[in-house]
């Protein structure tokens, strides 16, 4: 058997290496660039009502911003109104979503809230008792600062707790996708 001569050998080590990587060549991948979950973006509207930034968007009708046992921050609606303003661009036909807790006590009757948005009243919600995230049904949103109040079948004062304050309803968040 005949051995390639010393030229053969290095043709062969250079056709290798030429079909290779090299090692100046770049091959790192950005995956912003190349990752289409990476570029999603949520354009929604996320109101966290015990938040201290939900604080300027509050009007009136609203207590301090609180934390429940699981972390979450909340925020009590005081009496049979409170309003609140959220941001949002022009558009039509959204289902937001509300996460609320309405204030109960033995004997007490369902609690139903009326959204106002804009001025259109929407359909009453009962609440069920215990927190929940409940769907409404927002037919037209402007462009910028659009208007919600919340109207209550009542409130009530806390019994043998020392807290005067008159609760409808505890407010977690508002989410509009």
């Amino acid at each position: 058997m005949r051995l390639p001569d010393r030229w053969g050998w290095l043709l062969a080590a250079a056709a290798l290496t030429a079909c290779g990587p090299r090692a100046s060549e770049d091959v790192s991948v950005g995956l912003v660039e190349n990752t289409s979950v990476a570029r999603k973006q949520w354009r929604g509207v996320l109101f966290e009502f015990g938040a201290p930034s939900a604080r300027p968007y509050l009007d009136e009708g609203w207590s301090y911003g609180e934390t429940s046992p699981d972390g979450n921050t909340f925020r009590w609606a005081l009496g049979k109104k409170a309003s609140f303003r959220i941001v949002g661009g022009k558009s039509q036909g959204h289902v937001a979503w509300i996460e609320c807790e309405p204030f109960t006590f033995p004997g007490s009757p369902t609690q139903s809230l009326t959204f106002v948005v804009n001025g259109n009243a929407l359909p009453s919600l009962q609440l069920r008792e215990g927190r929940h995230r409940y769907p409404l049904e927002v037919p037209v949103l402007k462009d910028g600062i659009n208007e919600v109040e919340v109207q209550f079948a009542y409130a009530g004062h806390p019994k043998g707790s020392g807290d005067r304050r008159s609760l409808a309803a505890a407010f977690y968040r508002f989410d509009l996708p």
